[in-house]
């Protein structure tokens, strides 16, 4: 609307209008769900293994994995708040355990059965078949079970959906071979499949399965080895024929969530795993080559383990987690391409959300089952009171009254309304962002104010997660890590030594936020010598904790090599084929046996200066980078230069 200096009656006229009209929200912006919480059941560790889905009674199922007790579990809840439940174990002896992030994966899906009863599709282990489970009775004490697919052993990361004639739909990844797969059951128990290879060489560790109106899968995937989103319109029903888009790119498409809208178009909310937000797609045609695409949250590291479900007034909901506050939280959208929405934080006691599943009752409120790592709980949030959704219209919808309608008065010296609060539009608030990691210190060209006696602080998200280092080669002289990167890291550190110590030796690298598997080699190692060696993430000036510790002893040959593993299962993955990012080589930032500590000293910051380097050019390791922030009583590792630090004192 353009903004025009009308007369005072004129503008009297123009504010009466406006503010008679739907331009305004009906409901603060930061209106927010209510939740009821319940514990459902008292879990150690459920991995990434979750789903919810709503029965024709109104209430939830959900099925998730125990990983202490080997068991597949399924809950079947008698009332809304799933207060009342009964659990069955549905599975046993399944064996995803101690792979550090590489096998604890999603390994199970649920849907709702045009019976009224549940299909479960899961995994059972590293090397067995994949299978269908069709529960005959509500809390599925009754059963049978089928394996899929069973020519093939290392079925993955399966998501079902029901068709319309009452047989299911599953997607999944076939590992051996890196296929991504679609199974079209032609009978109940899926005993009688099409079987059709969507893609090849895809590595889709992510991957979302719906069905739309027409009766063909939608399929969002995210490609590891190209590190793209891509969308997948099945054009008959085994999808032997299909259109394939790439949605995003760039690091993006991890964590992926799909719903089908009225309009017959694709919702998918997914995790940018470059700048660590959540981003939501709006399909504006059905093979998805157009989209709107929206960053719905980017206050710290958010976005992970993303679920998204349709409601009642078309538009989307999305459950995802707050890596950076551990909290679970929850957007209601208010349009479709989701600019207009609600955030709340559905709980915030603990370490929770990771993972987490959303369906939305026939009530249309939301329901969301999530696992608590604080407590050891497997939770059901119950959404109870929704703000109002009614979008903000267009402006240009609005009628701008004409002004040649109202004479224009004589002015005088009463000063004319102030059109500040009318002429700007209210604001959406966010809370105060957390700031995303930057990968320099904190230095300037302006002089520093080195008798200011406040210790700097340091702006960077320290990472919450740690490396896992499974696997070391070594010859004579080198020592190459593999290790799985963390999604909120953008540098890493390794400390090693000679024996058992880590706190002799250390080397700091540069990555970007990666993927897949992270190697760098050591070199400058002592021939037929036991080194240990830990490797942890960073970001900026900010590092994080320290990951788990793994010795290996060196060969007295160049020509001997030799293979250390964390355990059982990182060496049986090691014969599958799988991404490695080179992060490089370097020796220690000390090299010998022998060190020689400097002096008590001052030391003036210089630029590029950190407290790793710093430490290690005048302590023995980069790693005691902590006793000159005791020493010099600092409260974060955010350097300036010109600043005056007390070293070896």
């Amino acid at each position: 609307m353009q903004k025009k200096l009308f007369s005072i009656f004129t503008i009297a006229f123009f504010l009466i209008s406006l503010l008679s009209t739907s331009f305004l929200p009906t409901q603060p912006v930061n209106a927010a769900s209510a939740w009821k919480i319940e514990a459902v059941d008292s879990v150690s560790d459920i991995g990434e293994d979750i789903s919810l889905a709503m029965g024709n009674d109104g209430f939830a199922r959900i099925v998730y994995t125990d990983f202490v007790t080997a068991e597949l579990k399924f809950v079947q809840c008698t009332n809304a708040d799933c207060s009342e439940k009964n659990i069955t174990t549905v599975a046993t002896g399944l064996s995803w355990f101690d792979t550090g992030g590489l096998l604890q994966v999603q390994n199970n899906s649920l849907a709702m059965g045009n019976d009224g009863f549940a299909r479960i599709v899961y995994s059972k282990s590293i090397f067995e078949e994949m299978y269908l489970i069709a529960c005959t009775n509500a809390d599925c004490s009754s059963k049978s079970v089928t394996a899929i697919d069973p020519e093939r052993n290392t079925e993955w990361y399966p998501s079902i959906a029901m068709g319309s004639d009452g047989f299911a739909r599953i997607l999944y990844f076939e590992f051996m071979n890196t296929l991504l797969m679609f199974a079209q059951c032609t009978n109940a128990d899926c005993s009688e499949s099409n079987v059709a290879t969507l893609d090849s060489g895809a590595y889709p560790y992510y991957s979302s399965l719906a069905l739309n109106s027409d009766g063909f899968a939608r399929i969002s995937y995210y490609d590891e080895i190209t590190d793209d989103f891509k969308f997948l319109q099945c054009t008959n029903a085994d999808c032997s024929n299909k259109n394939v888009s790439t949605v995003d790119s760039g690091g993006v498409g991890s964590h992926l969530s799909l719903a089908m809208g009225s309009d017959g178009f694709a919702k998918i909310s997914y995790y940018d795993g470059t700048n660590g937000d959540l981003k939501f797609a709006q399909c504006t045609n059905a093979d998805c080559s157009e989209s709107n695409i929206a960053t719905l949250d980017s206050d710290g590291f958010v976005g992970l383990h993303t679920s998204i479900a349709v409601g009642d007034d078309g538009y989307a909901r999305i459950a995802y987690r707050d890596h950076t506050n551990s909290d679970l939280k929850f957007i209601r959208c208010a349009n479709d391409d989701c600019t207009q929405k609600e955030t709340s934080i559905v709980d915030a006691d603990g370490d929770v959300g990771l993972p987490a599943s959303l369906a939305v009752g026939s009530d249309g409120f939301a329901r969301i089952s999530y696992y608590d790592n604080t407590n050891n709980n497997l939770k059901f949030a119950l959404e109870e009171d929704a703000p109002e959704t009614t979008p903000t219209p267009t402006p240009t919808n609005t009628p701008t009254p004409t002004p040649t309608n109202s004479p224009t008065p004589t002015p005088t010296g009463t000063p004319s309304p102030t059109l500040t609060p009318t002429n700007t539009p209210t604001p959406e608030p966010t809370s105060t962002p957390t700031p995303k990691p930057i990968l320099q210190s904190n230095n300037t060209n302006s002089s520093p104010d080195i008798s200011s006696p406040s210790a700097p602080t340091c702006a960077d998200t320290r990472p919450l997660n740690t490396p896992n280092l499974f696997q070391i080669d070594t010859n004579n002289t080198q020592a190459t890590l593999y290790f799985a990167p963390i999604s909120d890291a953008h540098k890493y550190f390794i400390a090693y030594g000679n024996g058992e110590s880590t706190n002799m030796y250390g080397v700091e690298f540069e990555t970007g936020v990666s993927n897949g598997v992270l190697s760098y080699t050591v070199n400058a190692l002592s021939p037929n010598s036991k080194y240990s060696f830990v490797v942890r993430g960073g970001n900026g000036c900010m590092p994080g904790e320290w990951g788990n510790t793994m010795t290996a002893t060196t060969s007295n040959s160049s020509s001997k090599a030799t293979s250390y593993y964390k355990n059982f299962v990182s060496r049986i993955l090691s014969v599958f084929p799988r991404r490695v990012t080179n992060a490089g080589s370097g020796n220690g930032d000390l090299e010998a046996t022998t060190v020689s500590v400097k002096e008590c000293q001052d030391y003036v910051v210089q630029p590029g200066d950190n407290l790793w380097t710093i430490a290690s050019q005048n302590l023995e390791s980069g790693t005691k980078y902590s006793d000159l922030m005791q020493k010099n009583n600092l409260s974060s590792t955010l350097l300036n230069i010109g600043q005056v630090l007390r070293v070896g004192c």
